[in-house]
């Protein structure tokens, strides 16, 4: 099978033809140089991840020999997460660019290229750099086609499902060696903010941000009245996503994947600026499916390459999948789950002869009956009454909360219950720690994906496929982490409180009369817009110098 993860030219055939994605024709949007220093942290980033030993024990795996070239894996890696880092287009144009023009001893020396590579001409770098970026995506590619420069038709679509059927179990491995690649790199990029201790646990907050395809969508229903000889979508891999729908109509449907990302928050909620919030977890997915399975294995890769995993913050959609790939996996990493439920796993979740589980909570069998459903209750909709009843009893609500959190300390549940309960959760629901800590990962979740939605209008890409999207995606997120650790550091080095004292202003009627002094007699007050109370005038004595002003 013919792997390719960039968009290459091709023929009629379903052999690939030539290397270059843009080689014929090279061009790069005119910007400034990236700085030194930036090359320099990119190919730091590199070394620490340690990716490019994975890739060459990966290549061996798959029988593949690695050829002496001009340029290898370790520069050209570098070279596309400094665009990332720099938030340029992610293209391979300007990915030659960065290693032709503006090529300075300093900046050879920083990307460790040898003396001779200035004398090579621009085609021939681009060439290298898109047949380096194409081998190393061949070794994570789960999502193999004939060809990544023209749409394929139903035909060539149905046998290409085929056979990536028949190679599930090899597709299944690449998967998953692009989730340690893609890992290990914000991994190293953590590691060299020193905005954390590593020695310690990390919390993070855990749900799925949007990617568009960037090409026209292809539903089920048009692909199956398609002839054999029509053009499926450029990215016949992408899913639809329905977003702002509503209990009365149905949302916006837009077509591309999902990437589970893991947010940093801190360990404890009343230090909320003590570490950046940045994501250093990515498992990319179809929308909606397996999202959960997904979250599960970034979190596993988390909890292995760290000290652990203190605090998880996930939200209702996490809790209304079955319990065996994610929560059950949680539970035997030990982690404090902190989360919400949909409305139709509140209330009694479970019995046993010396407890009852209610709303992720072990509590005594005695507990009143009304209480039972008081997060039940707050969770329904409340009926359309008036402003004042709505508060009345959402405020009775909170106080059956309240009444069941003062039940639990005086009647703690017996030891004998189970602690292992997929549906159970580190705080009591709703109560005052809940909501703190919910609230406070909610917030740095909504605030990332609103800064990596802005990063994503300014760099584009230039390759196709899964794959390659998804590894564009990746140096998206570096490129928002370097944004947020650099604003971060600069909030530490210039603290926001006041150092000077502001002198209080001088009131009129202190001022001190001179001999020079004159009456300063006022016109008739103009009426005031905004604010209509008539304030009644005065004559006051100023200085002459001050008649005027």
């Amino acid at each position: 099978m013919n792997n390719s993860a960039t968009n290459m030219a091709t023929n009629n055939s379903n052999t690939l033809v030539g290397t270059g994605l843009r080689t014929s024709s090279y061009y790069a949007l005119p910007a400034a140089p990236i700085p030194t220093a930036t090359l320099e942290e990119a190919l730091a980033l590199v070394d620490a991840s340690g990716v490019v030993e994975f890739f060459t024990g990966w290549a061996k795996e798959d029988g593949r020999s690695t050829r002496r070239a001009t340029l290898i894996s370790r520069q050209v890696l570098a070279v596309w997460i400094a665009l990332g880092l720099s938030q340029r287009e992610l293209t391979v144009g300007n990915a030659a660019s960065v290693l032709c023009e503006h090529l300075t001893p300093a900046r050879r020396r920083a990307l460790d290229l040898p003396d001779g590579f200035s004398s090579l001409v621009p085609e021939q770098v681009a060439s290298t750099v898109e047949r380096v970026t194409r081998r190393l995506m061949d070794a994570v590619d789960a999502y193999p086609s004939y060809s990544r420069g023209r749409r394929l038709t139903k035909n060539e679509w149905e046998r290409l499902v085929q056979e990536r059927a028949e190679h599930s179990a090899e597709l299944e491995e690449r998967r998953g060696r692009f989730v340690v690649f893609a890992n290990r790199l914000l991994r190293a990029q953590f590691t060299a903010a020193g905005v954390a201790d590593l020695g310690a646990s990390v919390s993070v907050v855990v749900d799925s941000c949007f990617r568009t395809a960037g090409a026209r969508d292809l539903s089920r229903h048009r692909l199956g009245a398609l002839e054999s000889e029509g053009r499926v979508s450029a990215e016949p891999d992408a899913g639809f996503a329905v977003h702002g729908g509503t209990a009365d109509g149905w949302g916006q449907a837009r077509y591309g994947w999902e990437d589970e990302l893991a947010v940093l928050i801190p360990n404890d909620p009343d230090q909320r600026r003590s570490v950046p919030n940045i994501a250093i977890g990515i498992n990319p997915h179809r929308p909606g499916v397996g999202f959960a399975a997904a979250a599960s294995e970034m979190l596993q890769n988390i909890a292995a390459s760290s000290a652990g995993l203190d605090h998880v913050v996930v939200g209702r959609a996490y809790m209304a999948t079955p319990p065996a790939p994610f929560r059950t996996s949680l539970a035997d990493l030990g982690v404090k789950l902190v989360a919400d439920y949909p409305q139709t796993r509140l209330g009694v979740q479970r019995k046993s002869t010396t407890g009852l589980l209610v709303d992720g909570t072990w509590y005594a069998p005695t507990l009143p009956a009304h209480l039972q459903t008081a997060g039940l209750n707050l969770a329904r909709p409340v009926p359309a009454t008036t402003g004042v009843k709505k508060r009345e009893a959402s405020q009775e609500l909170t106080e059956q909360l309240d009444a069941r959190a003062e039940f639990a300390r005086l009647h703690p549940h017996a030891p004998g219950a189970s602690s292992t309960e997929p549906d159970e959760q580190h705080y009591p629901y709703r109560s005052e720690q809940w909501s703190k800590v919910y609230s406070m990962g909610r917030q740095a979740f909504e605030s990332y994906a609103a800064s990596l939605r802005r990063v994503r209008k300014n760099t584009r890409g230039g390759m196709r496929g899964a794959t390659a999207q998804a590894f564009l995606s990746v140096l998206t997120v570096m490129g928002t982490n370097a944004r947020i650790i650099e604003d971060f550091h600069d909030v530490r080095e210039t603290p926001r409180d006041r150092s000077v004292l502001v002198p209080r202003l001088m009131q009129v009627g202190t001022v001190a009369s001179t001999e020079s002094a004159i009456t300063c007699k006022f016109g008739p007050r103009r009426r005031a817009m905004l604010c209509p109370a008539v304030v009644p005038s005065a004559q006051i004595r100023c200085d002459r110098r001050d008649a005027f002003n």
